[in-house]
């Protein structure tokens, strides 16, 4: 008796496995992000006309998710680049530090995926040589400014610039 049960588990068994291969894959559509998709992104590190010059590059992270239609996700905490494209560092007289700088990619497995954004910001001074002047006396002409910065924690947003096909891992 036990030999036709084992029988029958055999002929069940046989029968309910699959006729297709296990290494068969289903191909995947490519995903696309298109153009304009909004993107939510984080300063990692202050960014500071003190130590930078146009051509700097500096890293960003992505602080929302950026979901598209057919479902995929690019999670949190991806990379994202820019580059300060100017920068003038504060002076005396209370002259404040300047900078601008652009987006340039989210970086998603071997994807870049191009950004576009920009970031201005000037440092806070004195304002005008004269008005350090009188209310320093002669030590106005010694003030400084202060830099430009892109601060830590600042939140930034950017679009992307273009329709995007993405290979997936």
């Amino acid at each position: 008796m036990l030999v036709i049960l084992a029988m029958l588990v055999q002929d069940v068994g046989e029968a309910s496995s699959p006729d297709v291969a296990p290494s068969e894959a289903v191909a995947q559509a490519p995903a696309v992000i298109p153009i304009d998709t909004p993107v939510e992104l984080m300063a990692t590190k202050e960014v500071s006309t003190a130590d930078v010059s146009a051509g700097t590059r500096f890293k960003l992270r992505l602080n929302k998710p950026v979901t598209v239609a057919d479902g995929l996700i690019i999670p949190v905490g991806t990379w994202a680049h820019g580059e300060v494209v100017s920068a003038t560092d504060s002076g005396g007289l209370g002259k404040s530090g300047k900078m601008s700088a652009r987006l340039l990619y989210l970086e998603y497995g071997s994807n870049k995926i191009p950004l576009e954004g920009d970031i201005s910001t000037k440092g806070t001074g004195a304002g005008s040589a004269g008005a350090a002047v009188i209310f320093a006396g002669v030590a106005g002409l010694f003030h400084r400014g202060n830099n430009a910065k892109i601060k830590a924690g600042e939140i930034i947003n950017a679009f992307v610039a273009q329709d995007t096909t993405l290979v997936l891992p």
